[in-house]
C-alpha cells in the first residue's frame, strides 16, 4: 500500500479516513441540527410574517444568511491560521 503524506493534524497520528461509526454519528448529529433549525425557523418566521408582514420575513432571513456567512468566513480564517501553527 502506498504511503500517504499529510500535513497538520493527520501528520501527528490522526487517521485521514473516518470510520463508518464516526461518519454515521456525524450524519445523525447533522440531521438533528437540521431538524431543530427547521422546527425553530418555521414557526418563528410565521409569527413574524403574521405580525410584521412578508417583507420582514425576507429581511430577517437575509440578515440571518449574512450573519452565517460572516461566521463561516471567521471559522475558515481561524482554521487556516491554526493549520499554519501545526507546521
Amino acid at each position: 500500500m502506498a504511503k500517504i503524506t499529510t500535513t497538520g493534524i493527520a501528520a501527528h497520528g490522526a487517521s485521514r479516513l473516518a470510520s463508518v461509526e464516526i461518519d454515521s454519528f456525524n450524519i445523525k448529529n447533522m440531521r438533528r441540527c437540521h431538524d431543530l433549525a427547521l422546527g425553530i425557523a418555521g414557526p418563528s418566521l410565521g409569527l413574524l410574517a403574521s405580525g410584521a408582514g412578508p417583507s420582514a420575513v425576507f429581511l430577517s432571513s437575509a440578515i440571518i444568511v449574512l450573519s452565517a456567512a460572516v461566521v463561516a468566513v471567521w471559522l475558515l480564517v481561524g482554521s487556516t491560521s491554526r493549520a499554519r501553527s501545526f507546521r
